[in-house]
């Protein structure tokens, strides 16, 4: 629209030398509205003539300016899930006024610049063609439209296959593989609610690997639910399963020399999969494990903490730890005060009496 006076006869405007299209002037000859031709020369302010043949010629000198096309920096996110929904923010320039953004040809909605016209936020529709990157388009009212091929993706809700291993300790902490499609974008994976930790994922999307939390409900079978920001979410359900702790029942012997070597056996149960047993902060050797996981034996380690009762931990890969406090005594090795007699004949058979400390357990006295 163009205001002024004495806009009378036949009216062109030249725009940058050019000629607009669809020119009307209404009744008072005060106002003239038409449609701007294409820049004959770029972006930038333009000369503006208004040619009446009832009253001559006027010039409005940089009257009207060519603005750029809108461009495209940044798209972030720039791939979702194909049920739409998500919030994304456009970078560039040329987002003045109203804007329209369309992906795949469906408008985006609630398009927001900013005042500057260098950003906006929308929400993504849903895709009518499936995954795959799409076309985006950009309309504004004063920098005109721009189409960016593949500049968004969308992407297929994520499936699950499986979770290995599918079962672990109460406590968490075990390290498990999840496979499965379509884990892009922020990835979290949840089970019994509870988050994972140290959550990586593959570049195909069809791998996260991560840490267990401890449960937050007890022991039982739980739900697996994988979040991924561009993809969306998936359950499994009842995909993993928290085992009941091990228990001990007894140690036997619970005591034994300083210096290890000692031969144990301990009962209780939960004793599954890949099991150690540590005295005092130190391992066992030689664990075994009854069928029907109720049993361990193993030869206790020599002390590196002097003697005393000591705590001795058993823990299964699936099952986790349990600690029994003064499970296993280290005893002082033993001395020797006094021989009474401490001689006698070639041929033995006399009675001596062996005075000392800490003869403990069976004993044998070679001479």
């Amino acid at each position: 629209t163009i205001d002024g006076s004495d806009f009378r006869g036949t009216v062109v405007i030249l725009i940058d030398g050019a000629p607009c299209t669809g020119v009307t002037v209404n009744a008072s000859f005060t106002s003239i509205n038409c449609f701007t031709p294409p820049s004959p020369s770029g972006i930038g302010p333009k000369d503006v003539v208004v040619n009446s043949t009832g009253s001559g010629s006027v010039t409005q000198t940089a009257g009207f300016t060519y603005n750029p096309t809108p461009t495209i920096i940044a798209i972030v996110p720039d791939q979702g899930p194909v049920a739409g929904g998500n919030v994304v923010t456009i970078d560039g320039n040329g987002f003045r006024d109203t804007v329209n953004v369309s992906i795949d040809n469906v408008p985006c909605t609630s398009v927001t610049p900013n005042v500057t016209g260098s950003s906006m936020t929308m929400i993504v529709p849903a895709s009518t063609s499936g995954e795959g990157p799409k076309l985006v388009g950009i309309e504004s009212d004063r920098h005109g439209m721009s189409f960016f091929a593949n500049a968004y993706t969308y992407r297929n809700t994520p499936t699950f296959l499986a979770v290995n291993p599918n079962n672990g300790p109460l406590a968490g902490g075990q390290a498990i593989t999840v496979t499965g499609t379509n884990f892009f974008g922020t990835v979290e994976v949840r089970i019994d609610g509870a988050l994972c930790t140290n959550v990586t994922v593959t570049a195909a999307g069809d791998q996260i690997d991560c840490i267990t939390p401890a449960s937050p409900s007890g022991t039982g079978t739980k739900n697996v639910v994988v979040n991924a920001s561009a993809a969306g979410s998936v359950t499994a359900v009842n995909a993993y399963t928290y085992n009941v702790a091990p228990s001990i029942v007894s140690v036997v012997p619970d005591n034994g020399p300083l210096g290890g070597g000692t031969p144990i056996v301990i009962t209780g149960t939960n004793f599954q999969n890949a099991v150690t047993v540590f005295v005092g902060g130190n391992p066992c050797t030689g664990v075994t494990v009854n069928p029907s996981a109720t049993q361990v034996d193993c030869v206790t380690p020599a002390s590196t903490s002097g003697i005393g009762a000591k705590v001795l931990t058993v823990t299964s890969s699936t099952h986790g730890s349990v600690n029994l406090i003064a499970g296993f005594t280290y005893n002082a090795t033993p001395t020797i005060v006094s021989l009474n007699p401490a001689e006698g004949p070639l041929a033995g058979g006399n009675t001596f009496l062996i005075t000392g400390t800490d003869f403990r357990g069976t004993l044998g006295v070679p001479i």
